[in-house]
């Protein structure tokens, strides 16, 4: 059986968009890809330099990777209790350790494949509602059309995946925020649920 970190590599890169090989991951570490393919397959493990630089390219924390976050009650705990819902800083960096809260959702998601933010963005508004919450999965690759929550230059942003003429660019419902070629963007996960709360 696979270790846990040769498995969350794997899936890790298999979850990126647009879509990256071996190859890709490789060439980002400056090593061949049977490398790659070694550590995906559990014969052989990256050096602890390796593991920080595959956390940073995949946008999870070197904690998940190793598994870590599976001794880890906090993290374990947010498999009864829900969904963890993070900061918007947190959900940059993919990081569960410090959840504000846990929400139950209608899709049952891999531990440490999705988390939960709360909107601030006018972006979207057919789909995403001010002060709503958003649930955003890694296990599900982004397909055109999709909702996403991208980072560019630092800022989060909330866009839809379009594919126009060739190209594929991040586009907001409203005209006023730029359309982004997807190539300047890191997509962090595909929106997948939305859930909203009514205060009466």
């Amino acid at each position: 059986m696979k270790s846990i970190l040769a498995q969350r590599i794997q899936a890790a890169r298999e979850a990126m968009f647009p879509p990256v090989n071996q190859k890709d991951i490789a060439a980002k570490l400056g090593r061949s890809p049977s490398a790659v393919s070694l550590w995906e397959s559990g014969k052989n493990e990256p050096r602890p330099a390796e593991i920080v630089a595959l956390a940073k390219t995949f946008g999870v924390s070197v904690g998940w990777l190793l598994g870590a976050d599976e001794t880890n009650s906090t993290v374990q705990a947010s498999s009864s209790q829900g969904t963890p819902v993070v900061s918007l800083d947190a959900l940059k960096t993919w990081d569960l350790q410090a959840p504000d809260e846990y929400v139950n959702t209608a899709g049952d998601y891999p531990p440490g494949t999705a988390l939960g933010f709360r909107n601030n963005s006018s972006a979207l508004p057919s789909v995403v509602p001010m002060d709503a919450i958003c649930i955003v999965s890694r296990a599900h690759p982004p397909t055109n059309g999709s909702p996403v929550v991208a980072t560019v230059d630092g800022d989060l942003l909330l866009r839809r995946i379009v594919q126009d003429g060739g190209q594929t660019l991040l586009l907001s419902d409203d005209p006023r925020f730029a359309s982004i070629p997807l190539d300047k963007a890191t997509v962090i996960g595909r929106i997948v649920e939305v859930i909203q709360r009514t205060r009466l």
